[in-house]
């Protein structure tokens, strides 16, 4: 008998990740609104700056079954074994 495994990879997404913030005028710092956020949370009054990138599983792994099959020529010569028992006797 032969052992079949069958077994699905997760699939992992990347996000970019930065902060939204508010320039400022030369004289005062910029102004954060938003920490670790997607590029799309910027607005027309803010500036979207890259810090890091996060990795999410959007789908877990789907682990390995136990799916086992014979071979007819095995079959065929496990069933001959059996018949020639039952003669036997």
């Amino acid at each position: 008998m032969r052992s079949f495994d069958s077994a699905t990879d997760a699939v992992y997404e990347v996000h970019r990740l930065g902060r939204v913030f508010i320039p400022g005028s030369p004289e005062s710092e910029k102004v954060t609104l938003y920490e670790g956020v997607e590029e799309s949370m910027a607005t027309e009054e803010s500036l979207w700056e890259f810090t890091h990138e996060k990795t999410v599983m959007t789908k877990p792994a789907t682990p390995a079954g136990n799916r086992y099959g014979v071979r007819y020529d095995e079959l065929l010569m496990l069933m001959t074994a059996c018949l020639a028992r039952k003669l036997a006797c």
